[in-house]
C-alpha cells in the first residue's frame, strides 16, 4: 500500500517538473509515507483495543516505501526526462502554420 502511495507520488511529482529537487522528494516521497506509517501502526497499538501495531507490518511498509522511490528514481525518472526532450524537440522542428 505505502509502495503504491510513493509511486503516486513519484510519478506526479515527475510529471510536473523537469528536474528532481532531492530535498522535496526525500521529505515528500519518502519520509512523508514513512512517518505516516509509523504514526498508523503506534495508533493500532496505543488507540485501539482490537488492533495491535506490529514491528513486521512497518518494515513491510518502509519496504514499499524504498522500493517504489528506488523505482521513481531509476525507472520512471529517464523514462519522464527523455519523454519530456523528444516533446520540446519535435516542437522545435515544427514547421510555422501560415
Amino acid at each position: 500500500m505505502y509502495g503504491g502511495l510513493c509511486l503516486i507520488i513519484w510519478i506526479e511529482y515527475l510529471r510536473k517538473h523537469p528536474a528532481i529537487h532531492t530535498k522535496r522528494m526525500l521529505v515528500g516521497g519518502i519520509l512523508a509515507p514513512a512517518l505516516m506509517s509509523g504514526c498508523i501502526e503506534l495508533l493500532q497499538e496505543y488507540g485501539t483495543s482490537n488492533r495491535s501495531g506490529d514491528w513486521t507490518d512497518l518494515l513491510a511498509n518502509l519496504t514499499g516505501v524504498v522500493s517504489a522511490a528506488l523505482v521513481g528514481r531509476y525507472l520512471l525518472w529517464p523514462y519522464f526526462h527523455q519523454k519530456r526532450e523528444r516533446r520540446y524537440a519535435d516542437d522545435s522542428h515544427e514547421q510555422p502554420t501560415q
